[in-house]
Parts: structure tokens; C-alpha cells; sequence
């Protein structure tokens, strides 16, 4: 019986290096926007941390973008304490067991106006406890189940990077 040549045999061997190769494409897609919202937040947790000019603008940023990704459609023309409000609103932060959220999001509120109204920026660490409250609670308003998956691996804030608009400082 005649044996394979070395061209039939090359062809058998690149079938089984593909599939791991497929494998490994669909795996980044899958968690590619994801990784991508962690580094993300990641650089504005530690803007925000550092302090100083563009920091309230790093922590609002989050807040905003972390609202989204838990399923709010925040306003991006309005103020800053009218998006908090709206923000308070969409994630049930009004009850009186969410008072610690509240209270560091109007800290937060008044760090962020003080930087952009009165070229006052925060200093180093002073968004850090209240920033990270309030994202807890955001993150913890959040219902379980597929949708919670859904938008972990698909958040929204990332999709809607390229249509946001800087909020006017004015009002």
C-alpha cells in the first residue's frame, strides 16, 4: 500500500491548530469590551484618586459611565446635580438605606462643581471614599440573572463612547 506523501500529511496537521486558534478569537471578542471598560475604569478610579485638575471629571465620568452600564440612559446636557438626581432615581438610591450613596454622591457633587465652576480641584484622595460608595451602590442596584452578564460583557458606556457630549458647566 502506497504511504502518504509529505503535502497530504502537512494538510491533516493545520486542521487541529485552527480550532484552538477559533477558540481564542471568539473568547477576546466575547470579553474583549469588557476588558476594555476595566482598564478604563481602572485609569479614572486612579485620575480620580490623585487628585487635582481633571479629577472630578475622571470620578463624574465613572459615575456616569457605570449608570449606563447598569441600564440608565443619564442625560449628558443636563447639570450636575440634575444628572445626580437622575442618577439617585434610576438606581433606587432614595431609600433610607442607601443615605451613605446619597450623602457621597452630594460630596461628590460639590467636589465636581468646585473644580469646574471655581477652578478648585479636589485634592488628592477626597473622591476616593465617596466615589467608591457610590459606585458600590450603583453596581449593587443592578438586577442578577442574564442581563447582569449581558451587560458586563457588553457595556453600554463603551458603545456609547463615541456619541457622548462634555455636559455644559453652565446652570
Amino acid at each position: 500500500m502506497p504511504q502518504p506523501g509529505p503535502a497530504a500529511a502537512d494538510q491533516g496537521e493545520g486542521v487541529p491548530v485552527l480550532v484552538p486558534l477559533v477558540l481564542l478569537l471568539m473568547v477576546a471578542l466575547l470579553t474583549g469590551p469588557a476588558v476594555g471598560r476595566r482598564v478604563l475604569r481602572k485609569r479614572r478610579l486612579a485620575a480620580a484618586a490623585a487628585g487635582g485638575p481633571g479629577a472630578g471629571r475622571a470620578a463624574w465620568d465613572e459615575i456616569l459611565a457605570t449608570s449606563r452600564d447598569r441600564g440608565s440612559a443619564v442625560s449628558d446636557g443636563d447639570t450636575v446635580r440634575g444628572t445626580a438626581r437622575g442618577v439617585v432615581g434610576a438606581h433606587e438610591l432614595d431609600g433610607p438605606t442607601n443615605a451613605a450613596a446619597q450623602d457621597a454622591l452630594r460630596e461628590i457633587v460639590r467636589l465636581v462643581e468646585a473644580e469646574w465652576y471655581g477652578d478648585d480641584p479636589p485634592a488628592e484622595g477626597a473622591l476616593t471614599g465617596p466615589l467608591q460608595t457610590v459606585l458600590g451602590a450603583i453596581d449593587g442596584s443592578g438586577r442578577g440573572g442574564w442581563r447582569s452578564w449581558v451587560r458586563t460583557l457588553v457595556p453600554r458606556s463603551l458603545l456609547l463612547a463615541g456619541k457622548e457630549r462634555i455636559p455644559s458647566k453652565i446652570g
